[in-house]
């Protein structure tokens, strides 16, 4: 029992020291070659209509120090895959893009 509230104890000092850690990190892709890497793929998609609705520099997990910026358009694309729906895109500070699907 001791062990698993110790446990617990050390979880939750990271959960509080985390994001404030990764706070004071400039990104390693800065946000314009983020946009200019979702404005172009936007491009490439020829949906004239769609635009950056908004974003967002995310964790990708709680205890992960990686993060991402997370880019979502103003509505729905086509995805390739049969019944889903591309809602934005995932890019990584090394700038690989992937696309987000539903």
């Amino acid at each position: 029992m001791k062990k698993h509230l110790l446990l617990l104890a050390v979880a939750a000092s990271l959960l509080a020291v985390a994001p404030a850690a990764l706070a004071d990190r400039v990104p390693e892709y800065p946000i314009q070659d983020a946009l200019n890497l979702a404005q172009k793929v936007l491009a490439e998609r020829n949906e004239p209509n769609v635009y950056i609705e908004s974003i967002v520099l995310t964790r990708s997990s709680v205890f992960s120090a990686k993060r991402h910026w997370f880019i979502t358009w103003s509505r729905p694309l086509t995805a390739q895959t049969a019944n889903t729906r591309e809602v934005g895109l995932s890019i990584s500070m090394d700038g690989r893009a992937a696309r987000v699907v539903k």
